[in-house]
């Protein structure tokens, strides 16, 4: 019902949009905890045109592909700032063949036993209001990827839609991007928190943690810059030297003969940032990749409000539920910047300073 139409916000402004592949997208603006409607406007056509150089640009940043899906370069045009010290997101195999746990282990050693890359077989991109885009296929003897790299305006936020069909056996596909940021330690986000680990191997401890979980993101900042490598259900990091690793897929045959086969859906993000990773937007990108706003097609917000929304640079508001044993309600803050912040916490009409 939506496709052919430009989609106009609640004030009546149309709103950045553009068609693909069936669906409709719209650019806007959703502050987190609140409700917007959006409406169906007159007939238009949403136009995109087919992207003629392997370039993904907006007014902050330019990333440049080769033909074979790799990142070439990442050039904040802001601070005149080449990103990466070799070629990213490099889609690599290696046998995976642990001593004891097939399905839990990955051994220090599994670098010596890279078996190559899956094949780009073809390329094509758009460009349109909300977003820019490059589409790769990628095939193995066996298993084929289709990836989107998605960029949008404003945002430094590099997406990589994949979707995977699977056919493998104990072998461990992983994404790297190294760059140009020297740093002795990289963070991993944990719940409400984030801890640090060496990005060097000057102990046998440091060795030891040569895959480090992290939940939304991993983070290598200096001083004034960063890069951090986001993602949305895949949580084993490796961050030595300067470059940052992500394992993507694996494929165990026991406890399951048939773990991880099939047809799988994820997307990871590279994101560099000015300052240091509690100065950037690290983790509110972060949040959003891994809540996608709900739609509630044929509904309008109206009034609605919800129960109470928080006004802080340093504070997030986590978790509102209902008490078990009351009508209370229960709130959970975090505060993110590690130092006494301030946060404003409205109760619809009411307000509370903490």
């Amino acid at each position: 019902a939506w496709r052919g139409h430009a989609i106009l916000d609640a004030g009546g402004k149309t709103l950045p949009s553009q068609e693909e592949n069936g669906k409709m997208y719209l650019l806007a603006d959703l502050p987190g905890g609140s409700f917007t409607t959006v409406r169906r406007g007159k007939k238009t056509v949403a136009k995109t045109i087919p992207l003629k150089k392997f370039v993904l640009e907006n007014e902050l940043i330019r990333y440049e592909f080769s033909k074979d899906g790799q990142l070439t370069s990442a050039y904040d045009k802001i601070i005149g700032f080449e990103i990466l010290s070799a070629s990213g997101n490099v889609l690599s195999l290696y046998k995976d063949r642990p001593l004891t746990y097939d399905a839990w282990d990955i051994e220090i050693y599994y670098k010596r036993d890279y078996s190559g890359s899956p094949e780009c077989v073809s390329v094509a991109g758009t460009s349109g209001a909300a977003f820019s885009m490059l589409e790769f296929v990628y095939k193995t003897e066996k298993s084929e990827l289709r990836q989107k790299a998605v960029l949008r305006p404003g945002s430094r936020r590099l997406d990589f839609i994949t979707h995977a069909d699977w056919r493998e056996h104990r072998v461990m596909l992983r994404t790297e991007f190294p760059v140009n940021i020297a740093s002795d330690t990289a963070s991993f986000d944990i719940q409400y928190a984030y801890v640090k680990r060496s990005t060097h191997d000057n102990t046998s401890w440091d060795e030891a943690k040569f895959e480090v979980c992290g939940q939304r993101y991993a983070d290598l900042s200096r001083g004034d810059y960063g890069a951090a490598l986001l993602n949305d259900c895949k949580y084993g990091y490796r961050v030595k030297d300067s470059s940052l690793e992500l394992t993507l897929l694996r494929s165990p045959r026991y406890p399951d003969f048939s773990a991880d086969l099939g047809k799988h859906d994820f997307t990871y993000s590279f994101l560099p940032h000015t300052g240091t990773l509690t100065e950037s937007e690290v983790m509110r990108e972060a949040a959003c990749l891994n809540r996608a706003p709900y739609v509630a097609d044929g509904f309008a917000a109206g009034d609605a409000e919800p129960p109470c929304r928080i006004e802080s640079e340093g504070v997030t508001l986590e978790i509102l539920k209902r008490a078990e044993k009351d009508d209370s309600r229960i709130v959970r803050l975090v505060e993110t910047q590690g130092m006494p912040s301030e946060a404003v916490l409205r109760f619809k009409d009411k307000k509370t300073s903490i």
